[in-house]
């Protein structure tokens, strides 16, 4: 069985800089990987040219070995990819459970379908899960907007969840939270892992928040793959 997402000899030049220079990884389903390394050691890059934000320089991008290199993030989207960014992308004047249920709904049935279906779209019952899940079932009816930064950072993540991907890419998932709600997030994230079998990619500065979760970590430097 082939690995569930293969990244072989990744390359993103921005002029002579190569922001990513010949990364090379696998990743299991089931399986949480951990890339970690200084400010500007190219991550988020990465996890651009893999999601389909900016088409890679040289190298490939299989998921589930079919090739992905450079299709749009929303066709990446719809082939079971979800991404989250160092900071929240919400709806702020719709609600917690509101914005859970347009995360799902982007991947589900066509334009005219979603036009002409239920206004949930059939997912009150799955946004009601992820509210409970990640502990914001006291919040399901308060706008995005009048959440506090911590709480818009669970939300985000759910929203990620929403749609049961099959790979999720979480930037910097627990950056400017408080050790409250960090070790939340980290417990949900091993929750999920368990019982649902979510295969994650975690980018972090700190190691000190993935040590306990991940499975493997990948240490970039300047672009490139040290360990």
């Amino acid at each position: 069985m082939s690995a569930l997402l293969s990244v072989h000899n990744l390359t993103k030049r921005f002029g002579s800089t190569r922001a990513v220079d010949g990364v090379s990884f696998e990743i299991e389903r089931g399986e949480i990987l951990a890339v970690v390394g200084p400010t500007g050691s190219g991550k988020s890059t990465l996890f651009d040219c893999i999601f389909g934000q900016t088409a890679p320089s040289a190298g490939e991008v299989r998921l589930d070995g079919r090739a992905i290199t450079g299709l749009r993030a929303c066709e990446a989207s719809r082939l079971g990819l979800a991404r989250t960014f160092q900071g929240a992308q919400l709806f702020a004047d719709l609600s917690v459970r509101e914005n859970l249920i347009a995360a799902g709904q982007e991947h589900r049935g066509s334009l005219w379908s979603r036009l002409v279906g239920a206004p949930d779209a059939g997912l009150a019952d799955t946004a009601a899960e992820m509210t409970t899940f990640f502990r914001l079932d006291g919040f399901a009816e308060r706008r995005a907007g009048r959440l506090s930064h911590s709480q818009q950072k669970l939300l985000d993540i759910a929203m990620a969840f929403m749609a049961r991907p099959r790979l999720v890419l979480l930037d910097e998932p627990a950056r400017g939270v408080d050790e409250e709600v960090s070790a939340h997030l980290r417990e949900r994230l091993r929750a999920i892992n368990a019982q649902a079998g979510a295969t994650f990619v975690i980018i972090e500065r700190e190691p000190d928040f993935v040590a306990s979760l991940a499975t493997r970590m990948l240490v970039l430097v300047e672009g490139r793959v040290v360990a």
